[in-house]
């Protein structure tokens, strides 16, 4: 089979992937500090540039649930150190309750790939209300993939955290967005083929503030009072066409990338909060944590 299609549907899953009823149910357990939504709207805010360490996956192990806990990484060292601006928003218009934004770029098939995450922030909440691409034309020896730009909303916003962070809240929610495509496909016996592609992305949110305690980092000198919140999302993608022959195609494609139409992938994701600072380190995935330090 010509492997036109693959590549198209691969770059497809790639921008996908650069993403992810709201039930607040603690009311913070006696014991356990509280984070503000102002004290995390002053570090977060255009023109805010944020300093940051990583440490290596492993440093950090996956905190267990439990109350009056002690965290010390104050003499680990750090991999890396970098520094981010948080950007004004530009498309107010299609993001029209965004707060700031963060771009993304990454080259692909000799492409750039560019978008910006549209991030809300208020006293009550911290959401991603969804990605703003870049017009996109991808053109390989055997197809070609043509994304308009475009506005892609998380409906409903997908929400990071409720303000205050009280430890023993939660958030359970599901979050759609939809990335339209335009795909050419040069086919055995069929020839050539033009036809929509639409990637569905349903996030499946999973949040619990599960314990609390004090925090020891480098580049601050005291201890800290935290909540630490478990932000779990399963990312289900689904890839489908209104073209016959395309959607016929697609299974067979994404299996030679060892990948399924409509596979589930889980991120699970810890996040420091920090009393009088926000939020002070996240624990990735993969096991490394970023730390944000002169907060």
């Amino acid at each position: 089979m010509n492997k036109k299609l693959l590549t198209v549907l691969g770059v497809i899953v790639i921008l996908a992937s650069c993403k992810k009823d709201d039930n607040n149910g603690g009311g913070g357990v006696s014991g356990g500090i509280q984070i503000t939504g102002a004290v995390f709207l002053n570090s977060h805010a255009p023109g805010v540039k944020h300093n940051n360490y990583r440490l290596d996956s492993g440093v950090v192990a996956s905190p267990v649930a439990g109350t009056s806990l002690s965290f010390n990484y104050s003499n680990v060292s750090d991999t890396a150190k970098w520094s981010d601006t948080l950007l004004t928003p530009t498309n107010l218009t299609a993001f029209p309750s965004a707060k700031y934004m963060v771009g993304f770029n990454q080259s692909t098939l000799g492409q750039n790939i560019s978008l910006n995450r549209y991030y809300e922030a208020t006293t009550s909440a911290w959401n991603i209300l969804g990605d703003d691409y870049g017009a996109l034309n991808v053109t390989v020896s055997q197809g070609s993939l043509a994304i308009a730009a475009q506005a892609v909303h998380a409906t409903p916003v997908q929400t990071l955290a409720n303000f205050p962070i009280s430890y023993g809240d939660s958030i359970k929610q599901t979050s759609v967005s939809v990335l339209n495509a335009t795909a050419t496909a040069a086919v055995p016996i069929f020839g050539t083929i033009t036809g929509p592609l639409t990637v569905t992305q349903t996030t499946t949110v999973n949040s619990k503030n599960m314990a609390w305690g004090t925090l020891k980092l480098k580049g601050y000198t005291d201890s800290m009072s935290v909540v630490v919140q478990k932000y779990i999302t399963d990312v289900k993608t689904d890839i489908t066409s209104t073209n016959a022959t395309i959607s016929a195609l697609i299974p067979t494609i994404l299996s030679q990338y060892g990948g399924t139409n409509g596979q589930v992938n889980t991120i699970t994701t810890y996040r420091f909060w920090a009393k009088d600072k926000g939020l002070v380190m996240t624990l990735n995935s993969n096991g490394t944590a970023n730390v944000t330090t002169g907060l």
